[in-house]
């Protein structure tokens, strides 16, 4: 599982649907160098997307995060309901150092997050292979304070021979770089 995240210049290589669709839809709210509001997103806008949906908030003066939303698909993945729960204590303090700090990245620069590769490998009884897109919201102040994300994942189990050409990877790609894509 690769630690280190790739700085690109361009639009992540994004290889589901979905997870482009969010992509693109994100950026239809984006106003100037500003990411949207949290209250800028309709979920009746992204219906497909909505079981593997999260939102984490950001608690201010830490590099701490609290879990507000899993859909349905996230939620059947772990054995208790993450909802409301610190996310350190639901992934464990070694994986939370690397996801913090996507977290903080996304929200300050601020910019989007695509990995591609092992997916719950800290959470679940059932780690796999999945795509996973996180990007920063703001709060009703005009803060970035959540982090909107999807995950799309498979079992190890369910695709052996696919998960054998996987090359993992971790990219961060600033907003600036994907508007200058866009125009």
């Amino acid at each position: 599982m690769p630690r280190a995240i790739e700085e690109l210049d361009a639009s992540p290589a994004i290889k589901n649907g979905k997870l482009q669709a969010l992509l693109d839809y994100w950026l239809t709210k984006v106003d100037g160098l500003k990411p949207p509001g949290r209250r800028d997103i309709d979920p009746l806008d992204i219906p497909r997307l909505l079981p593997n949906i999260w939102i984490q908030e950001h608690l201010p003066g830490t590099t701490e995060f609290r879990c507000r939303l899993a859909g349905e698909d996230v939620k059947a993945l772990y054995a208790t309901n993450i909802v409301g729960c610190l996310f350190r204590e639901v992934i464990g303090d070694e994986a939370w150092e690397l996801v913090s700090e996507q977290y903080m990245k996304v929200l300050n620069a601020p910019g989007v997050c695509h990995s591609i590769g092992p997916v719950y490998m800290h959470t679940i009884q059932r780690p796999g292979i999945g795509e996973r897109l996180f990007v920063p919201l703001q709060n009703e102040q005009g803060v970035s304070a959540y982090i909107l994300g999807a995950t799309i994942y498979s079992p190890v189990s369910e695709q052996a021979e696919q998960q054998r050409d996987v090359v993992p990877s971790k990219t961060f790609t600033p907003l600036t770089a994907l508007l200058d894509r866009a125009s």
